[in-house]
C-alpha cells in the first residue's frame, strides 16, 4: 500500500485551486526549461499554495514543483544543453534542481514517474534525488531511455506532516547502455537494456526476470 508523500501541503492540488497563470509574468532568471507542446502540466505557487497550469513554451526554474496530472505525460525540454529530455508520467511530482559545479543538472522526484530520454550525445550526465538519496546517471548512448518510479509506503500511525514516509524506487532501464552511481561512490554499475532495479537504502540493486 502507498500513500501521498509527505511534502509540503502545496505538493497536491486539493488544497488549493487552479489558476490561469498570469499573461505579464516575468521569466525566471535561472531557465533550465520550457514546456514545448499543450501537454497539461501545473506548476505550484508555494507561498499561496495555488496551482497554475503552465502555457505552451512557459519557462521553468531550478526548485519549482511541478505536478503532471493523472493520463498526461507532459514532456520539459532541458535549455541548458544538457542533451536530456524529462517526460513526467502523471500522477507525479517533480523539481528541476540547477547545475552543479560540474555543470550537472537534475531534478528531485518526490513521487510518481519519469522518463528520462538522451536526445544529446554520448556521456551526457543528469542527477536524481530520490529520497534521502543522491545519484547520478550517464548516458552512454544516444536514444538511451532510463524509467524511474517512485513511491512513498504507508506507515501506521506515522504522521507524514512530520516524518518523510519511506519510499520504494523502481528503475527501469529501456534501450541503450547507461551506467548509475551513488552520490558517494566512486565507481557505477553499468545498465544495459532492458533491464530493473530497485533502490535498498540507496544501493542499485538487479530485479530478477
Amino acid at each position: 500500500e502507498t500513500a501521498s508523500p509527505n511534502a509540503e501541503r502545496s505538493t497536491t492540488p486539493g488544497s488549493a485551486p487552479i489558476t490561469a497563470p498570469s499573461a505579464t509574468a516575468p521569466r525566471p532568471a535561472a531557465e533550465l526549461g520550457i514546456l514545448p507542446t499543450t501537454e497539461v502540466l501545473l506548476k505550484v505557487d508555494k507561498p499561496t499554495g495555488a496551482w497554475f497550469r503552465l502555457p505552451v513554451r512557459a519557462p521553468i526554474a531550478a526548485g519549482e514543483r511541478l505536478l503532471a496530472l493523472p493520463s498526461y505525460r507532459p514532456q520539459v525540454t532541458l535549455t541548458s544543453g544538457s542533451g536530456i529530455t524529462l517526460e513526467v508520467v502523471g500522477a507525479a511530482v517533480v523539481e528541476l534542481q540547477a547545475a552543479d559545479q560540474e555543470g550537472v543538472l537534475g531534478i528531485h522526484l518526490l513521487y510518481g514517474r519519469v522518463i528520462l530520454l538522451n536526445v544529446g550525445g554520448t556521456d551526457n550526465r543528469f542527477r536524481l534525488q530520490l529520497g534521502d538519496h543522491e545519484h547520478q546517471v550517464q548516458f552512454g548512448d544516444v536514444g538511451a531511455t532510463l524509467a524511474i518510479g517512485l513511491t512513498r509506503k504507508h506507515v501506521p500511525g506515522a504522521d507524514p506532516e512530520k516524518s518523510p514516509a519511506p519510499v520504494a524506487v523502481r528503475v527501469h532501464a529501456t534501450s541503450g547502455r547507461l551506467q548509475w552511481r551513488a552520490a558517494n561512490e566512486d565507481s557505477g554499475t553499468e545498465m544495459t537494456a532492458p533491464g530493473q532495479w530497485t533502490l535498498d537504502n540507496g544501493r542499485l540493486l538487479p530485479v530478477a526476470d
